[in-house]
């Protein structure tokens, strides 16, 4: 029974992509999805230059359908995935829970 959980992260994650992600221009590296959330990390530059500097590319937080701007980065040493947000939230998420997206 562990195994219809995952496969329902898997679905609507893969229905993201599919629908959603298309429609935009940055190339999606990665993303992670949990109950109405779901987390899209992108390859181009972060919007958000004036309020944080060191995290470089850019990343999408959608809730409730409600996009949220942020930025983030790779610590590869401790294995985690940094992110600032446009509403100041600050996460700390380990690579793993991410996946990766090869192409469309």
């Amino acid at each position: 029974m562990k195994l219809l959980p995952l496969l329902v992260k898997v679905s609507i994650f893969l229905v993201t992509f599919v629908v959603v992600i298309p429609f935009s221009y940055a190339k999606v590296i990665a993303g992670v999805s949990h109950n109405n959330i779901i987390v899209i990390l992108h390859d181009e530059p972060c919007t958000l230059k004036s309020q944080v500097s060191n995290l470089p590319r850019r990343a999408v937080w959608t809730e409730n359908n409600e996009a949220i701007e942020g930025c983030w980065g790779a610590d590869s040493h401790h294995g985690l995935i940094l992110m600032f947000f446009a509403d100041r939230a600050v996460i700390a998420t380990p690579m793993q829970d991410f996946i990766a997206v090869q192409s469309f």
